[in-house]
Formats: structure tokens, sequence, C-alpha cells
């Protein structure tokens, strides 16, 4: 995977352990916790401030006091908010401004949490995910995790070695670690059952060679498939025209029409009318051989 791919798919499953985007945690440990990823005091006031400059109502929703206080950069490093308060931090955080302002931050941080598991020498992608999701909890400078991370490179570097890891060195949040594990393994498992998808080139030429029917029973298999057939189409087309491979002759069956045989052929509904001396390009026959070329 790619450390976009990874980020995305690492914060989807912290989604799932931390909050919504409407979450506030009053006192998370001596400081407000808010939104998807629970960001926590200092973290929490500078979400909050960039949600404040996309939301043109943010003064009238968060009320002038609050509003001074955060656009004014005061630290959050010990403050707690009150019920009152509370309400007020849901209803920016719900916003569109507040909800598009967490996604963007919650994939900015995630990647740098896959950075830094990277920068330990960590390369399995199930490893990074699961890295991710316990320096969310500890903060990137933890030094606990940066004792995991090179305990699991002791062993196979995956993320099986990570859990074991962690359940070596800490008997904390160990439920969530499992959950987080279970998760990986399971998403690990369904993509080594997944035959790789092949690439347009490849599909063209089994196109080229008659392995996927004829149209217009290939155009749902391809699509079916998740192929574009357009592209899949012009790919055998550029074969076919570099290789001049074009056959001479076209056997007519069931479900065919004469523009998609000149589609298939790079070639128009007209040139075949003319070269087969077709009156009525609407009507051709099982069995019929037309002419190509």
């Amino acid at each position: 995977m790619e450390i976009k791919e990874l980020a995305v798919t690492a914060a989807g499953i912290i989604f799932d352990n931390e909050g919504s985007y409407g979450s506030v945690n009053k006192n998370d440990n001596g400081a407000v916790s808010i939104g998807r990823l629970q960001w926590h005091a200092d973290r929490a006031a500078s979400l909050l401030r960039e949600i404040i400059k996309a939301e043109p109502n943010a003064k009238g929703i968060l009320g002038n006091a609050l509003y001074k206080e955060i656009t004014g950069g005061a630290s959050w490093a010990v403050r707690t908010v009150t019920e009152a308060e509370a309400a007020k931090l849901k209803a920016i955080l719900t916003t569109s401004a507040g909800k598009a302002a967490q996604d963007e931050q919650a994939i900015a941080d995630v990647t740098t949490y896959i950075k830094k598991g990277q920068s330990y020498g960590l390369t399995d992608a199930g490893a990074l995910i699961y890295f991710a999701d316990g320096v969310n909890q500890y903060g990137t400078a933890s030094a606990l995790w940066k004792t995991i991370a090179a305990e699991t490179l002791k062993g196979a570097g995956d993320a099986k070695a990570m859990y074991e890891a962690t359940t070596k060195h800490t008997n904390k949040y160990l439920t969530r670690r499992k959950k987080v594990y279970e998760k990986v393994a399971a998403m690990q498992k369904t993509a080594e059952q997944t035959p790789e998808k092949k690439s347009v080139a490849e599909v063209a030429q089994e196109v080229k060679a008659g392995k996927w029917g004829n149209n217009p029973e290939r155009k749902q298999q391809l699509e079916a498939a998740g192929y574009n057939y357009a592209e899949v189409q012009a790919a055998v087309n550029a074969l076919m025209g570099r290789s001049g491979s074009t056959p001479a002759t076209y056997t007519v069956k069931r479900g065919d029409t004469l523009s998609a045989i000149a589609k298939e052929y790079n070639t128009t509904v007209a040139a075949l009318a003319k070269l087969n001396n077709i009156k009525n390009v609407n009507v051709i026959n099982v069995g019929q051989i037309l002419k190509l070329r």
C-alpha cells in the first residue's frame, strides 16, 4: 500500500475506536478531547481554530467568550469544558466546515503516524496500521511505541509480532489492541484471497485472443469485473492496429450488431455495409460471414 492508502485505512480503524464528528470528552485525563480522532488539549484548540476560519457563523455558534479564547491562542493543555461549552463545541464540530476540517486533519495526522512507524524501520502494512492506532493514543513521541516497534522488528515485523510485542510491554488498552490486531489480520487475509486485478493491457490481450466472448456479453463481463469497457476496447483496437492482425472475415454470433462489430474491429458501420453489400444495417444473421477488410 502507498502511504495515503495506509493512512486512509488506519484512519478508518481509529475512527471506530475513538469518537464521532460531534464527540466531546469534557475531561479526558485533565483536558478536553474532541471529534473523530479525539484531538486532545492543545490539539483540540488547534483544530477548532481551523474550523473557525472556515465557518462563517463560528462566533454565533460558540459565543463571544469561547470564540475569543480559542482564536486568541490560549493554551488548552489543562482546559476542561462545562456541559454548556461542550454543547457549543459539538455544534461547531458537526457543521460542514467542522466535518471537513476533521477529515483533512485526520488524514494528515495519521500520515504522520505512518511515517513515524517507517522511521523506526516498520515496513509491513498491517504493522504500520496497528502502530498508527497506538500512536494516536500515546503520541508520536511515545517511548513505549518506539520500544514496541523495535521488539516487532526482532520477530516477523508484521501485525502479529507487533501485537505480541504490545502484550509484552504494557497491560493498558489491551482490549483495543486485540480488536485492532484482529481487524488488520482479517483485512490482510481478505487481500491475500483476492486475486490481483489485471492491467487494461493484459485484458486487451485476452479480449484479442477471444477469452472474453463477443459483444454485448463482453461489455457486461468487463464492467462487472471492474474494467472500463471503452478503455479496454481502445487498447484492443490499438493492438490490432499495431499488429495488423485484423482478420479477413467475422462470423456473426447471437447478440451481435453491426455497430458492435465495427467498433470491435476499429472500422465503421458504413464501411462494413459497403464491403458486404448490406442494405439494412440493422439486420445481420447468425452464421453470416462478414468481410472485415
